[in-house]
C-alpha cells in the first residue's frame, strides 16, 4: 500500500510514546503523570476557556486551531523526553541547543507520519507556533500553565514536599501573564492566582 498517511507510525510510533514519557522526571512523585495526560488536560482546559470567552466576552477563537496547538505543543517529547524547565532555562546556549534538537525531532516524527510535505509543514507550523501571541496561542499557554497548577496542587495536597523546588519556577511562570496581552483572561487569571496562593505559594521554605 502506497499511502500518504502512515497509520502504523501513528499507532505504534512516536505519538504513542507520549503515554510513557513521565513529567517531573527528576522528582519523586506520588501520582505519575505522562506527557499524554498533560496534553489532554491542556486541550480540555483550552476548550473550556475558549467557549467561556466566546459566550461571555464575545471573543473570536478558532476552536480547531486551538485544539491542534494544545494537543501538539509537547509532541516532540515523544523523542526528547520531558526536560525539566529549571534545567532547560538555566543556560541560554543549552536552551537554544534543546530547541534545535526538538525541532529536528518533530521534523523526523512528521516525516514518518506523512509522505506529503504539505502536511508535514502544516503540523510542524502548528507545533512551532503552539504558544504564540495569537489569541489561540495565548489560551494554550494559559491552559498549559493550568495543567501544571492542577498537578502540583495534587502533589502538594498529598504532602509531597519534594515538589517545593518547583515553586519558584511557578512564580516565574505566572508572572508571564502579567501583561496587557493576557488581560482578556480577567477573572480566570485571578482565580488561578487564588489557587496558587492557597495550595502552592505557601510554606515556600519547607
Amino acid at each position: 500500500m502506497n499511502s500518504q498517511f502512515n497509520l502504523r507510525a501513528l499507532l505504534m510510533g512516536a505519538p504513542m510514546q507520549l503515554r510513557y514519557v513521565k513529567r517531573f522526571s527528576t522528582c519523586r512523585v506520588l501520582h505519575p503523570e505522562s506527557v499524554a495526560e498533560h496534553s489532554y488536560y491542556t486541550a480540555l482546559y483550552a476548550l473550556f476557556i475558549c467557549h467561556y470567552l466566546k459566550q461571555h466576552k464575545s471573543w473570536v477563537v478558532d476552536e480547531g486551531l486551538l485544539l491542534r496547538r494544545a494537543l501538539l505543543h509537547d509532541f516532540e517529547e515523544s523523542r526528547t523526553g520531558d526536560i525539566i524547565r529549571t534545567f532547560k532555562r538555566s543556560n541560554e546556549v543549552l536552551e537554544s541547543a534543546i530547541e534545535v534538537g526538538a525541532s529536528d525531532a518533530m521534523d523526523d516524527i512528521l516525516k514518518k507520519l506523512f509522505k506529503s510535505r504539505t502536511l508535514q509543514e502544516f503540523f510542524y507550523v502548528e507545533w512551532g507556533e503552539a504558544k504564540d501571541q495569537t489569541v489561540e496561542g495565548r489560551i494554550v499557554k494559559f491552559a498549559d500553565f493550568l495543567s501544571v497548577v492542577s498537578y502540583m496542587c495534587e502533589e502538594l495536597r498529598s504532602a509531597n514536599a519534594t515538589m517545593r523546588e518547583h515553586v519558584l519556577c511557578m512564580r516565574e511562570y505566572i508572572e508571564l501573564f502579567d501583561s496587557a496581552e493576557y488581560a482578556f483572561l480577567g477573572d480566570l487569571l485571578e482565580q488561578a492566582r487564588e489557587v496558587c496562593n492557597e495550595f502552592i505559594f505557601v510554606d515556600e521554605t519547607v
